[in-house]
């Protein structure tokens, strides 16, 4: 790894050069551009009383540009054509007035050419994301918004754009929240949109001795746009309350949860169901190295429009083994059922997964780990044996992660 960085008052350029071996970036290259007023300061009270005085003095912009080169993430992978391309990011944040008032912008596109990157690409191939956040007294406030075209690299043609408000109370912190999301970005005519909506008002109440309170109300609601001829419109919604108690303790935690839940469907086809769950959880460290984390749940869905009700006991624990920070062992495993009313349904699901990392320290100059996964998963139906389906899977990993 080389960097090399130039400074002059008030103003950095750096470049970095970087290789790296493993899932995800193969080598990136990194120009960073950082410009202000002055360096960050607090804020005294003469700046208060001038508040666009203290928001000139204390502005500051830093920019980056990003060439990443990606490769495929497994083995299997390898041939495909879309883990072999370069992504080119532009970055920019900006802080007006520190705590007050922050954003930052990206932009990346997607470059096959292996030529040096030539304009910003085709809308296709493009990913615009920005966002803003900031606080005022017992107010924080944030939005969000990330929009990616159909050729991209990651979550492509889809985007997203959330807005949250949070207001804190004494102990109580209340949190509201708007999320929208859609696919087909282009517009294009000949693919059905979905356009997603959340909105959520979450209560949270921490307690020093007592177990920690959590309320929420969720309304989302999913409906179709741009519908291609020929394809039925979607149309559909859930509204849910969830409550929580947790406790912490030294070397133990639990929380127990429940949750009502009403989904509907208007199209294509007309339904209703009442959902009602609950939920155990905990985790216990009987050592400084081992961990043991059991859940229990049940969930019963009633079916209005049927009068059908289908019930859902699943158990599970995991365990977590580190004896040292070279080796790392965890595993898990979950027994489910499923049975309605009327025998359709009478399903039992058993899964069991491993995994063995080990980090060696030979070559410090070399980082490497080894790791073996494997897992497996069966499920059987009594009321239909050809549903049966059974999963055996095994993978050694090797990563380097820089030299």
């Amino acid at each position: 790894m080389r960097g090399n960085s130039l400074s002059v008052p008030w103003v950095r350029l750096g470049w970095l050069t970087a290789s790296l071996f493993g899932t995800g970036v193969c080598q990136a290259t990194d120009i960073v551009l950082t410009a202000g007023s002055q360096p960050p300061a607090l804020t005294s009270p003469a700046q208060s009383e001038k508040p666009f005085a203290a928001a000139i003095e204390s502005f500051r912009l830093s920019s980056a540009v990003q060439l990443h080169h990606f490769i495929a993430p497994h083995a299997k992978d390898l041939w495909r054509e879309v883990d072999d391309q370069r992504t080119v990011n532009v970055k920019s944040s900006i802080t007006v007035v520190p705590g007050l008032l922050a954003a930052e912008t990206e932009l990346s596109y997607r470059d096959t050419s292996n030529r040096p990157p030539r304009g910003l690409g085709s809308p296709a191939d493009q990913m615009i994301r920005m966002g803003a956040s900031g606080a005022s007294g017992s107010f924080r406030y944030g939005l969000a918004y990330r929009s990616a075209g159909k050729d991209y690299v990651k979550d492509a043609d889809q985007a997203v754009r959330d807005l949250w408000g949070e207001w804190r109370v004494s102990e109580t912190t209340f949190r509201a929240s708007i999320k929208d999301a859609w696919n087909n970005v282009g517009g294009d005519a000949g693919v059905n949109r979905l356009v997603q909506r959340q909105e959520q008002l979450t209560v949270a109440i921490p307690q020093s001795a007592w177990p920690a309170v959590n309320l929420s109300y969720t309304h989302a609601g999913t409906a179709s746009a741009l519908d291609p001829k020929g394809v039925t419109p979607t149309r559909s919604g859930a509204d849910t309350v969830d409550a929580a108690l947790s406790y912490q303790a030294a070397s133990w935690t639990a929380r127990l949860a429940s949750t009502y839940a009403h989904t509907w469907t208007q199209s294509p086809a007309v339904s209703e169901t009442d959902s009602v769950s609950y939920a155990i959880t905990g985790s216990y460290r009987p050592s400084a190295t081992m961990s043991l984390d059991p859940t229990l749940s049940i969930r019963e869905d009633r079916a209005k429009t049927t009068g059908v009700t289908t019930e859902a006991p699943t158990g599970g624990l995991s365990v977590k083994y580190a004896p040292g920070p070279a080796f790392t062992w965890t595993g898990a495993g979950t027994y489910g059922l499923a049975r309605s009313s009327d025998g359709l349904t009478n399903t039992r699901a058993i899964s069991a997964k491993q995994a063995l990392a080990w980090k060696p320290t030979v070559l410090p100059k070399l980082p490497t780990a080894f790791s073996l996964e494997t897992a497996f998963q069966r499920t059987t139906d009594r009321a239909n044996a050809d549903r049966a389906t059974s999963d055996l899977s095994a993978l050694f990993r090797l990563q380097v992660t820089g030299f």
